[in-house]
C-alpha cells in the first residue's frame, strides 16, 4: 500500500486537489480526512463525489489524535485493503506528526504533496506569519503543487517558484488550476531521503497552530442572502480574526458550499442537498456569542 499525505495551509486547495486526483483512473483508494472543528465539511465533499472517505474531525492528527490516526489506518487496511491511502491533515497540522505515525506502523511507501496557494504565498512568506510551521509544510514535501495559478499574477507565480526552490530545492514544483495536475506528472516523483533530512530541522517545533474554531449545526433551510451577508461580515472583521470559514448549507436557492480564505469568499452550488447544514469558522479572538446570534 502506498500512502499520499496532502498537506497545505488553510484554503490552499487540498480537498479540491484530492477530488481531481480521485477522478482520474487510479488504484483502489481510501481517504482519511482530518477537519479542524466538529463540522466535518471535507469528508462529506469527498463522499458526495462517490469516494470512500473516513473522517477524523475535532482535533489534530499530528498530536491529540495521533493514536486515533494509527487505529484508523489499521481499520482501513483491514476493512478495505486499499492500494492507495490518501491522508489529508487539517490546514493547521504539520506533516511531521503524520509521518511519525506512519513510521510507527512501518509504512515506508509515502509521498508528501504540499499544496501552495500562489495568490497568498508571497505575502505569507514575507510576513513570516506562520514561522517554523509554515516552513515545515513546504520543506517536508516531496512534490509541491502551486495552486490557483489562474488567479495569481505573473510576478506572484515567479516569486513563489523562486522561494519554493530555495526552501525545498529537492522537490519538483507543479503548476495547478483548481487543484488539477495531470496524473502523469506524479510518476516516480519521490524524494524520501530529502524529506528525512529536512525533518531533522524541525524537531521540537509545535506540530500545529493554536487556532480556535466555532462549529455550527444549522437546521432546515438557511437564507442564501443571509449567509452571503454573514460571509461579508466575517471578511470585514465583525467576528474576530478569521482565517478560514467553510460550510455546506441548504438554502432556499439550493445547496451551496461556502468557502472563505484570507478575505476571499467563494460559493459553489451543489448538485444535491447536503446531509445537514453546517459551518465551521477558524481563527483567533473569535466572537462566539455574536457568531451564534447572527445565524440563530
Amino acid at each position: 500500500m502506498r500512502v499520499v499525505v496532502v498537506c497545505g495551509l488553510l484554503g490552499a486547495g487540498k480537498t479540491t486537489f484530492i477530488l481531481n486526483r480521485l477522478k482520474a483512473p487510479s488504484a483502489k483508494t481510501v481517504v482519511i480526512v482530518n477537519d479542524f472543528g466538529q463540522a466535518g465539511i471535507d469528508g462529506e465533499v469527498l463522499s458526495a463525489g462517490g469516494f470512500q472517505a473516513v473522517e477524523l474531525p475535532s482535533g489534530c492528527i499530528c498530536c491529540t489524535l495521533a493514536s486515533d490516526l494509527i487505529t484508523t489506518i489499521k481499520k482501513v487496511i483491514g476493512r478495505f485493503s486499499p492500494e492507495e491511502l490518501i491522508i489529508e491533515p487539517s490546514g493547521i497540522a504539520s506533516p511531521s506528526g503524520v509521518l511519525n505515525s506512519l513510521d510507527a506502523l512501518s509504512i515506508k511507501d509515502v509521498t508528501v504533496i504540499g499544496i501552495i496557494d500562489a495568490t497568498e504565498f508571497p505575502e505569507i512568506y514575507e510576513a513570516d506569519f506562520y514561522g517554523p510551521f509554515f516552513r515545515e509544510q513546504v520543506s517536508l514535501a516531496d512534490i509541491l503543487v502551486m495552486n490557483k495559478t489562474d488567479l495569481a499574477s505573473a510576478q506572484e507565480i515567479a516569486k513563489t517558484e523562486q522561494v519554493l526552490g530555495l526552501m525545498n530545492p529537492g522537490a519538483p514544483v507543479l503548476r495547478a488550476v483548481k487543484g488539477a495536475v495531470p496524473a502523469g506528472h506524479f510518476a516516480d516523483m519521490r524524494s524520501g531521503l530529502n524529506r528525512k533530512n529536512n525533518m531533522l530541522s524541525f524537531l521540537g517545533h509545535s506540530r500545529h497552530l493554536d487556532f480556535e474554531s466555532v462549529s455550527l449545526e444549522l437546521g432546515g433551510h438557511i437564507s442564501h442572502g443571509r449567509i452571503s451577508a454573514f460571509m461579508d461580515e466575517i471578511k470585514r472583521g465583525f467576528y474576530g480574526d478569521v482565517v478560514r470559514a467553510k460550510g455546506l448549507l441548504n438554502t432556499e436557492e439550493g445547496a451551496f458550499k461556502f468557502d472563505l480564505s484570507y478575505g476571499k469568499v467563494n460559493e459553489t452550488k451543489l448538485e444535491r442537498t447536503v446531509e445537514r447544514s453546517r459551518l465551521v469558522i477558524i481563527g483567533t479572538g473569535l466572537k462566539r456569542p455574536q457568531i451564534k446570534a447572527a445565524l440563530s
